[in-house]
């Protein structure tokens, strides 16, 4: 009579250890799924982010007739832009590791939404207004970039974090080119360049919505279990930072790129739209045209982004785990970007030389 009370507890602690087990798996699984769904979101968010950052340069040569700029004035756009959000990201990097990061990203986006639309309805004697309201614009971007992948590194770990970061950053060459597109088009449909400006902050309530709603913020090092770190100072990660060699070369190498590639994003379009006016002997440009060199500009930055991104983390990822024959090198994704940025000069420099006579070419 006693085997069968014995055996009943037994099963008893079994039947409990299994509803545990369970219950462990499906809150993984539950998880999981909201890190996918995380991602989702901080993806769609990023290429509002990008296409808004290129609106203006798909409609700039309207706003330079519309305020009455000059080629030094409407650089100060881009300019202005840079100031506010270099000025801003090592703030906003700071509070993120100390404050709740989908608040933080959900103010910035909230600031970047309300200067966008003001500027669409700033009057044409107030150029010094929109000047300033594209600065707040970088505010908004940098408390965006500056948290939204370390919300990802704390939701996936190894080999998937370097995926999933790979998608976030899709939304880069993708939300540049249909910022062009979308900025030109839009623009041409509504006969304002207003419009092409004002669609993006419309969009981007919601993924304001998205941010406030969807997005769950992950405990910091919850991937990697990192409990109980310890928390340092401003000036004690400051001065840990300067002590990585790869972090110093590795900014001033990015730095170098983005001066090369923002000027390039900038003044592209602009650059092809005169070349147009050479060929064609004429000093207006249809803006039909210019609608159509949005769009081709928009489609190459998109597609060639897309490919730049795949082949440059594929073959980093295989060249630092030694695969396909090659030896495991943990230098390998900062000679891949070198590479790739070292193959793209020949190309640049061809593009310049030719602009003014082979527009298609270039």
């Amino acid at each position: 009579s006693m085997t069968d009370p014995d055996r009943m507890i037994v099963d008893g602690v079994e039947t409990r250890r299994e509803n545990g087990e369970e219950e462990r798996r499906g809150w993984r699984e539950q998880t999981y799924s909201s890190d996918w769904m995380n991602l989702v979101v901080l993806f769609t968010v990023n290429l509002l982010n990008y296409m808004d950052r290129f609106t203006i340069a798909g409609v700039l040569t309207q706003l330079q007739y519309y305020f009455n700029m000059d080629d030094k004035q409407a650089g100060m756009l881009q300019t202005m832009f840079i100031s506010f959000y270099m000025l801003c990201a090592p703030i906003c990097g700071i509070l993120g590791d100390r404050f709740n990061r989908k608040l933080i990203m959900s103010v910035g986006l909230s600031i970047w939404i309300v200067a966008v639309m003001l500027s669409s309805f700033v009057g044409r004697n107030y150029f010094g207004l929109f000047l300033f309201l594209r600065g707040m614009v970088g505010v908004g971007e940098a408390s965006y970039s500056t948290v939204a992948p370390t919300s990802i590194a704390d939701s996936f770990t190894g080999a998937e974090k370097s995926i999933v970061l790979m998608i976030f950053y899709f939304a880069i060459p993708v939300g540049s080119g249909l910022g062009y597109i979308g900025g030109a088009y839009v623009s041409l449909w509504t006969g304002a360049w207003q419009w092409g400006v004002r669609f993006t902050p419309m969009l981007g309530i919601i993924c304001l919505l998205l941010l406030i709603f969807v997005l769950e913020e992950p405990s910091r090092g919850e991937a990697e279990h990192a409990d109980g770190m310890e928390r340092t100072t401003v000036k004690e990660d400051l001065i840990y930072l300067t002590t990585i060699a790869e972090f110093r070369y590795t900014t001033a190498g990015f730095t170098a790129v983005v001066f090369a590639a923002g000027s390039l994003a900038w003044w592209t379009p602009s650059l092809v739209e005169h070349a147009y006016a050479v060929q064609h002997g004429t000093s207006r440009v249809p803006e039909a045209e210019k609608a159509s060199i949005s769009l081709t500009f928009g489609l190459i930055t998109a597609s060639a982004g897309l490919t730049g991104v795949t082949i440059g983390s594929t073959v980093a990822g295989v060249w630092r785990e030694g695969r396909w024959g090659l030896s495991a090198s943990h230098r390998a994704d900062a000679v891949v970007c070198g590479l790739g940025a070292l193959a793209a000069v020949p190309a640049l420099y061809a593009c310049l030389i030719a602009a003014s006579h082979y527009i298609n070419e270039t």
